[in-house]
């Protein structure tokens, strides 16, 4: 249950600041559907491929001292996005705002946990 209302608010979320048109280059086609489907399937690529990335960037994220987690962040986006038709993010600055988006999202909701 607690993951399904994390879903939702994410999707929430990221419709949200699509709409709200901040940055433009984000569009949806079946509006909340789109969403709602873009942050499951957001949740299934962070878990296989964020978890394989986190892993064998573990050196660049020492470096950096946890920066290129954000650059991880912004991949998975990127992958999310390829791999649905009816989501569409064009330019680098809404990949990186939508990362945003989603990290400040995920930020508040482990406060409340």
């Amino acid at each position: 249950m607690k993951y399904l209302i994390h879903f939702l608010i994410s999707a929430l979320a990221i419709y949200i600041f699509a709409q709200s048109g901040v940055i433009g280059g984000i569009s949806f086609s079946n509006w909340y559907m789109s969403a709602l489907l873009f942050a499951i399937v957001l949740a299934v690529v962070n878990l296989f491929l964020g978890t394989l990335l986190r892993i064998v960037s573990i050196p660049l994220r020492i470096i950096t001292l946890g920066l290129f987690s954000f650059v991880i962040s912004v991949a998975i986006i990127y992958v999310t996005d390829q791999l649905i038709p009816t989501v569409t993010i064009t330019g680098v600055i809404p990949l990186i705002a939508v990362a945003v988006v989603m990290s400040l999202t995920s930020f508040v909701l482990k406060l409340f946990r």
